[in-house]
Protein backbone atom coordinates (compact mmCIF):
# COMPACT_ATOMS: atom_id res chain seq x y z
CA UNK A 1 0.00 0.00 0.00
CA UNK A 2 1.27 3.44 -0.92
CA UNK A 3 1.01 6.37 1.42
CA UNK A 4 -0.24 9.66 0.00
CA UNK A 5 0.23 12.99 1.67
CA UNK A 6 -2.85 15.17 1.75
CA UNK A 7 -2.27 18.89 1.26
CA UNK A 8 -4.44 21.19 3.33
CA UNK A 9 -4.92 24.86 2.52
CA UNK A 10 -3.19 27.36 4.77
CA UNK A 11 -5.72 29.61 6.54
CA UNK A 12 -5.80 33.16 5.27
CA UNK A 13 -5.31 36.05 7.70
CA UNK A 14 -9.03 36.83 7.77
CA UNK A 15 -9.75 33.21 8.74
CA UNK A 16 -7.51 33.26 11.82
CA UNK A 17 -9.34 34.24 14.97
CA UNK A 18 -7.31 36.27 17.44
CA UNK A 19 -8.64 36.40 20.97
CA UNK A 20 -8.68 39.76 22.68
CA UNK A 21 -6.78 40.01 25.92
CA UNK A 22 -8.81 40.40 29.07
CA UNK A 23 -7.86 43.44 31.16
CA UNK A 24 -5.59 42.72 34.13
CA UNK A 25 -6.83 43.51 37.63
CA UNK A 26 -6.09 47.02 38.93
CA UNK A 27 -3.65 45.61 41.53
CA UNK A 28 -1.39 43.95 38.89
CA UNK A 29 2.19 45.17 39.33
CA UNK A 30 4.37 46.82 36.66
CA UNK A 31 6.19 43.58 35.80
CA UNK A 32 2.93 41.69 35.24
CA UNK A 33 1.61 44.50 33.03
CA UNK A 34 4.80 44.56 30.92
CA UNK A 35 4.85 40.78 30.51
CA UNK A 36 1.16 40.50 29.69
CA UNK A 37 1.57 43.30 27.15
CA UNK A 38 4.03 41.32 25.03
CA UNK A 39 2.27 37.95 25.25
CA UNK A 40 -0.05 36.64 22.56
CA UNK A 41 -1.58 33.30 21.59
CA UNK A 42 1.81 32.30 20.16
CA UNK A 43 3.96 30.83 22.96
CA UNK A 44 7.17 32.74 23.73
CA UNK A 45 10.18 31.49 25.72
CA UNK A 46 10.76 32.90 29.19
CA UNK A 47 14.24 34.16 28.19
CA UNK A 48 12.74 36.16 25.31
CA UNK A 49 10.14 37.62 27.68
CA UNK A 50 12.96 38.58 30.08
CA UNK A 51 14.93 40.23 27.26
CA UNK A 52 11.93 42.18 25.95
CA UNK A 53 10.90 43.38 29.42
CA UNK A 54 14.47 43.94 30.63
CA UNK A 55 13.71 41.90 33.75
CA UNK A 56 15.68 38.98 35.13
CA UNK A 57 14.30 35.48 34.37
CA UNK A 58 13.51 34.73 38.03
CA UNK A 59 11.37 37.87 38.30
CA UNK A 60 9.67 37.01 34.99
CA UNK A 61 8.90 33.45 36.12
CA UNK A 62 7.43 34.73 39.38
CA UNK A 63 5.13 37.14 37.53
CA UNK A 64 4.20 34.48 34.95
CA UNK A 65 3.30 32.05 37.76
CA UNK A 66 1.02 34.65 39.32
CA UNK A 67 -0.58 35.41 35.95
CA UNK A 68 -1.06 31.68 35.37
CA UNK A 69 -2.73 31.20 38.75
CA UNK A 70 -5.05 34.14 37.94
CA UNK A 71 -5.95 32.48 34.61
CA UNK A 72 -4.40 35.06 32.26
CA UNK A 73 -1.41 33.01 31.06
CA UNK A 74 -0.84 29.41 30.01
CA UNK A 75 2.44 27.55 30.45
CA UNK A 76 3.48 25.53 27.39
CA UNK A 77 6.22 22.97 26.75
CA UNK A 78 9.79 24.23 26.84
CA UNK A 79 9.27 27.16 29.27
CA UNK A 80 7.09 28.97 26.74
CA UNK A 81 4.10 31.06 27.76
CA UNK A 82 1.03 32.46 26.00
CA UNK A 83 -2.22 34.20 26.89
CA UNK A 84 -5.03 31.92 28.10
Amino acid sequence: ARCRAVARPVPQAEEVTIREKRPLPADADETMVKIYGILSEIPIHVDEIAAQTQKNPAEVLTALSELEIMGFVSANAGRRFSIS
